[in-house]
């Protein structure tokens, strides 16, 4: 039984490690559209420092949407590592069960 429990925590946490390699972050970046526009006639008509608030303002969306997409990604790691070590547990359970017998007959 334990065996199977182990087995099975480390298969939650495989899928958990794949989900989170293969996850695309929701990261909110500067589009290309908006990128190749920072020349066209909406940003020539701005100040100089309205045009740097624009930037800035974008820039610091596209650091915080960066910053929640890997606490989202910390958090599955953590239990990810948590089902490991659910696993290594109960499967250093297991083996104990299975060797105890034979290690009493070794001893006695």
């Amino acid at each position: 039984m334990f065996l199977i429990l182990a087995l099975i925590a480390f298969v939650i946490s495989a899928v958990m490690a794949i989900d989170i390699a293969g996850w695309g972050s929701p990261y909110l970046l500067a589009a290309d559209d908006m990128m190749q526009g920072l020349t066209t006639h909406e940003w020539r008509e701005m100040t100089e420092d309205e045009a740097r608030r624009t930037w800035v303002a974008r820039q610091i969306n596209t650091a915080i949407s960066l910053r929640k997409g890997n606490d989202t990604k910390a958090k599955w790691i953590k239990r990810s590592l948590i089902a490991q070590a659910v696993a290594v547990a109960l499967l250093s359970v297991s083996v104990a069960i299975e060797l105890w017998p034979c290690l009493c007959m070794v001893g006695g």
